[in-house]
């Protein structure tokens, strides 16, 4: 059994060793790459942080029930040329667009939660399936109607407001965030939605047993999902000023990087949205610092990959410390076992 310091420090280490790295991280760019302590560049990086941070709070409920959701991205775009043609091209005020936008993301994260919940398909399968079909749509429903430059940017002031406006020099898209990630914070941490979330990512079995409906909270997570996704997407074409096609490829994969490096697990039942904030902020302060030193695209996916990849490798091992430590402290048990005890984790709450 591992001595209670030594136990400690590996938690402190665990909980504040990224928040350090990060911080170090942008001491060093501070220092070597040009122009990225100037006060344009931190604005652009919150920004940057504000679409990439709303997207990743709906993917950390998704991945804590023990789902996954990797067709965000193409949600991302869908709400973007769906604000451009109903903004630009129909005219319709942003208090009716966004509505009708957030609606339309929402009712495709509501389909990936029927096909998963009510189903039964696998979450890779069906929202791997949805990164390709919605991209699809979106791609259909783009317009390319457009005599000039000024003719394919969106004009609405109270529109362009949320990506591009400020109060007492705080970036609007930043309070949505704010505001987004908090209600989350608040969801998991003081409700009894968020602890049933927790077991059912921690223990789906035991917590179905117990009575609680498995199915409806894995359609909420993925319902709250693609309405921050499309959030995501009305902010970024709000601040683009277009719903750009080509927007959100590959921001899956940045999603997913931040709420696993900030800690959550890609078996469920584990993971913070303040541990989400400070991945997703590392993320974005990587790239951009890559981007500004000249580094190469492709090597900036190769740095992105291996940090993700020694986050994964990371919560393995701490998986296998705390088992190791949970068989050490219990020892053996006999007689009969516990739905509980049959699966790795513990119910985290009581029938």
């Amino acid at each position: 059994m591992l001595h209670p310091r030594v136990t400690g420090a590996f938690r402190a280490l665990r909980s504040y060793g990224l928040l350090a790295a990060l911080i170090a991280m942008g001491l060093a760019l501070a220092v070597t790459a040009p122009g990225f302590a100037s006060v344009g560049n931190g604005a652009d990086m919150l920004r940057d942080l504000a679409i990439l941070g709303i997207m990743a709070v709906g993917e950390t409920l998704v991945i804590i029930g023990g789902g996954i959701d990797l067709s965000v991205g193409s949600i991302l775009m869908l709400a973007g040329i769906l604000s451009d043609n109903l903004v630009r091209g129909l005219h319709f005020g942003p208090f009716v667009a966004v509505p009708l936008v957030l609606a339309a993301s929402t009712l495709v994260g509501l389909i990936n939660g029927l096909l998963v919940a009510r189903a039964r398909i696998p979450a890779f399968i069906v929202t791997l399936a949805g990164l390709y079909a919605i991209r699809g749509v979106a791609l259909s429903l783009y317009r390319h109607d457009v005599t000039s430059v000024a003719d394919a940017l969106i004009s609405d002031p109270t529109f362009l407001l949320l990506g591009q406006g400020d109060v007492l020099r705080v970036p609007i898209s930043v309070l949505i965030f704010l505001l987004v990630l908090g209600a989350g914070h608040g969801l998991l941490r003081r409700t009894r939605f968020g602890l049933h979330l927790y077991a059912v990512g921690g223990n789906e079995l035991a917590t179905r047993l117990s009575g609680i409906d498995v199915e409806r909270v894995r359609l909420a997570t993925f319902t709250m999902s693609g309405f921050c996704a499309g959030l995501s997407g009305v902010v970024l074409a709000s601040r683009l000023q277009t719903g750009a096609p080509e927007a959100g490829l590959g921001a899956e994969f940045d999603v997913i990087g931040a709420v696993v490096i900030g800690g959550a697990s890609l078996l469920g039942g584990r993971g913070t949205l303040v541990g989400t904030l400070v991945g997703a902020a590392f993320i974005i302060v990587l790239g951009k610092g890559q981007s500004l030193l000249g580094v190469p695209a492709n090597y900036q996916s190769f740095a992105r990959g291996a940090v993700i990849l020694l986050a994964v490798v990371l919560d393995g091992l701490a998986q296998r410390r705390r088992l190791i430590s949970r068989v050490i402290t219990r020892g053996p048990r006999t007689g009969s076992v516990s739905p509980a005890a049959s699966y790795p984790g513990e119910a985290r709450i009581r029938p």
